[in-house]
């Protein structure tokens, strides 16, 4: 039978796929982390009407550990760990939200997406905000980057559920349409990731919300560390939350609470977030129900509170008992206003088909204390976005998400120590922001008199150039920078640190030239001794990569070399350096190996078919480099159409000077070239 070699070419398929899916895992591994998880059905679902997407999908118990899951998202899903997380909760019905809000939700979730690569988990239906959500991330205009859309959702829920019943394959789902089946709704198509909580319940809402916290827990690994305060009497002078963003072994992730709209389940979720979970939330005011209640009852209680301690020497000297008696009448008071929103919650459903009232069990939760413990205890971890038509301007809802996660690491009354401004500029880094930088962080000109420099050379690793020019408008300074030669360890630091210098020294010496300022000359020398310091490092460390690097095409610096930018600036220093020196010695020898003896290359002169056997510097001839070289010998400058021909003729007389000169005499002259050749050896 001829079938034995095409079922292995299938096994070996099979296996390169995996490796695919399963990325520095085995497929044993892979197995076995599902089943620590007990996960009772996987697989990947492909929707009827978006057939060229697929989505990753787990079963299972409601109990599973939640760092396994982690770990899952994290190794096999995400390709990663996140710089952010944004968990979006509220109202699962039917919600039309206007033209203008619409456009200002849809522009800020996919900037501050997009921006940071952060992950969004949603409840994963096809209703609500979550169908909201997924029609916002179809829309990414860069499909080479897709944003991960995480559905976190019951079992007992899911339209279509006994498709999904699978252990490894692809199946198809055609549920992706409401079929008005109560207790039912439909998987939303554009999530990439769906985690299904399996808790033995039908038809019964909000079974995952204990599971999904525990997992933006895990996630956030205690991102903020929190003292907070609590009701005892003895504690109310001291009402502040104090917060600090802390390294972790784990590597903890920023989370984000976005709610919209919502009811009773979403306070419920609020609560467990904000006060269990020291996790920050960013209502959307004017989208209804319990968004709407948590930011009348953030700004009447930040009024009430103001007028009981106006700071805090003052709430220092009160005695406790009157200050115990001035926050109950406060709770009583705010109670009082917030009863037509209260009642909007208690008097409705998050569900978008919610049971009959024969099914339906009384809710006794007391939903004023629930958010009364989030407005009492935290404060600062509270964030309002007005969506109100009343406000003119579509809100910067990505600057407001943003934002939130900087307030968190401040106290209550918005002191910030020098560690929390570097923790929060880290943060602006890690999410490329430098408008956070500038007009939310660094505000004042006191803020930058702390020690930055880990900050700002890791912009400069980065290439993130407009951190880098922040860094120079507030007078750090390079030549500081680059004196610590120790900390530039990789090959892309060099070349950029080396380019800069000479490039700096090239700027500095022109204008010396054209202002006839001396001053220049010195500023230029400095950068020149940095740039020799920088390159008998690199060249200590790898000679034969230093060499290369000489003549290296450095695409940010419009293809030039550090040769051509250290003839053109006239950096003689750097050019009498050794690295150069052997780099020239290797040119004017055609690249011929040291090891060669004198006699060896003086009879391939005579017996030119000898050449064929001479050893070669090969880490300099092959094809790429060689064409590198020959450029930087041959070309003109890149930076030479920009100026004069005068000074064209100038720096190309100097290149002339390292090497054409001696080619030609190469060529013309073979026994000069020979007596020259054996001098320089014996020297």
């Amino acid at each position: 039978m001829t079938t034995g070699p095409t079922s292995t070419a299938l096994v070996d398929n099979v296996h390169k796929l995996l490796s695919v899916y399963v990325p520095n895992n085995s497929r044993d591994t892979y197995k076995n982390l599902l089943a620590s998880m007990n996960v009772k059905s996987h697989g990947k679902i492909t929707f009827s009407d978006y057939k060229s997407h697929q989505a990753d999908f787990i079963r299972i118990p409601n109990d599973a550990p939640v760092m396994q899951v982690q770990e899952l998202l994290n190794r096999h899903w995400c390709g990663g760990r996140p710089s952010l997380v944004i968990s979006i909760t509220g109202g699962a019905k039917e919600y039309n939200m206007k033209p203008r809000l619409l456009r200002a939700f849809r522009r800020g979730l996919l900037k501050v997406a997009r921006t940071t690569g952060a992950w969004i988990i949603t409840g994963g239906m096809n209703t609500g905000i979550m169908k909201l959500v997924g029609e916002i991330v179809q829309i990414n205009p860069d499909r080479s980057r897709p944003i991960p859309l995480i559905g976190i959702a019951t079992w007992g829920c899911v339209s279509g559920r006994e498709d999904l019943e699978v252990n490894g394959v692809s199946v198809p789902y055609t549920k992706t349409r409401s079929n008005n089946t109560r207790g039912e709704a439909p998987l939303e198509p554009n999530h990439t990731q769906f985690i299904f909580i399996d808790d033995e319940s039908v038809k019964k809402y909000g079974r995952e919300i204990a599971f999904r916290a525990k997992l933006e827990q895990a996630i956030s690994g205690g991102f903020f560390s929190s003292k907070t305060t609590t009701n005892s009497v003895n504690q109310y002078a001291s009402l502040c939350t104090t917060s600090s963003l802390r390294p972790e072994n784990s590597a903890p992730v920023p989370v984000v609470l976005l709610v919209v709209e919502g009811g009773p389940n979403t306070v419920r979720t609020v609560k467990e977030a904000v006060v269990e979970n020291n996790i920050p939330a960013v209502f959307l005011e004017g989208t209804g129900r319990c968004c709407d209640l948590f930011a009348k009852a953030y700004r009447l209680y930040n009024e009430y509170r103001k007028k009981i301690e106006p700071d805090d020497e003052i709430a220092a000297n009160i005695d406790p008992n009157i200050l115990k008696k001035r926050y109950d009448d406060l709770k009583s008071k705010l109670r009082e206003e917030l009863k037509a929103e209260l009642r909007a919650i208690s008097g409705s459903t998050d569900t978008p088909n919610p049971t009959d009232n024969k099914a339906r069990s009384i809710d006794t939760t007391d939903y004023f204390q629930l958010v009364y413990d989030c407005v009492h205890t935290r404060t600062n971890f509270l964030n309002v976005i007005s969506l109100n038509s009343r406000h003119t301007g579509e809100p910067d809802i990505d600057l407001v998400i943003l934002q939130a996660l900087l307030n968190a690491t401040s106290d209550s009354h918005g002191g910030k120590s020098v560690q929390r401004k570097r923790e929060q500029l880290q943060l602006a880094l890690e999410w490329n922001r430098v408008d956070i930088a500038k007009h939310v962080i660094m505000k004042n000109e006191a803020d930058w008199n702390i020690d930055l420099n880990d900050l700002f050379l890791l912009a400069l690793r980065r290439n993130q150039v407009e951190f880098v020019k922040l860094f120079l408008d507030h007078d750090f300074s390079l030549t500081v920078l680059f004196r610590d030669i120790n900390k530039l360890l990789t090959l892309q630091t060099y070349i950029f640190l080396l380019g800069a210098a000479l490039i700096a020294t090239l700027i500095y010496k022109r204008h010396a030239r054209t202002e006839n300022d001396h001053g220049y000359n010195q500023s230029a020398d400095e950068f020149e001794n940095l740039a020799v310091q920088i390159l008998e490092k690199f060249y200590q460390a790898n000679p034969k990569a230093c060499l290369k690097a000489i003549i290296r095409q450095i695409p940010a610096y419009g293809n030039a070399t550090w040769l051509e930018f250290a003839v053109a600036a006239d950096a003689k220093q750097f050019i009498a350096h050794r690295a150069v020196q052997d780099l020239f010695n290797d040119i004017w020898f055609g690249y011929i190996n040291e090891a060669t003896t004198h006699f060896t290359i003086v009879f391939s002169t005579f017996m030119l078919w000898f050449s064929g056997f001479l050893g070669y510097n090969k880490y300099l001839v092959t094809a790429d480099d060689k064409t590198e070289l020959d450029d930087s010998i041959n070309k003109s400058h890149c930076f030479e159409r920009q100026t004069s021909k005068q000074k064209r003729i100038e720096d190309r007389l100097l290149i002339n000077y390292y090497f054409i000169t001696e080619r030609l005499v190469f060529i013309v002259h073979i026994p000069l070239c020979m007596t020259k050749l054996i001098l320089v050896r014996q020297r």
